[in-house]
């Protein structure tokens, strides 16, 4: 697996040999903002900050939806799917 400048991956260089330890971790990073959309919602309810925290909300919600749009993209290409 290769990263780019950003310390991103770059997808096309991910082997089927390392797409598991890849998928693995991003369900620790689907935990993880869990985690932290748990936070955020038990801190709605302080007025002042209710709008950082709604906004939290939403930025966790939409990286939960990337990562598992992410995880099947992967699990596709290299067959994983039931295994």
């Amino acid at each position: 697996m290769k990263f780019d400048k950003n310390h991103k991956v770059i997808f096309s260089s991910l082997t089927k040999e390392e797409s598991v330890a890849f998928i693995s971790f991003l369900e620790k990073e689907i935990e993880r903002h869990g985690m932290a959309l748990a936070d955020a919602l038990a801190n709605t309810s302080n007025r002042g900050e209710a709008p950082f925290w709604d906004s939290a909300i939403l930025r966790h919600n939409e990286d939960v939806s990337d990562i598992e749009v992410l995880i099947e993209t992967v699990e596709h290409w290299f067959s994983l799917k039931g295994k």
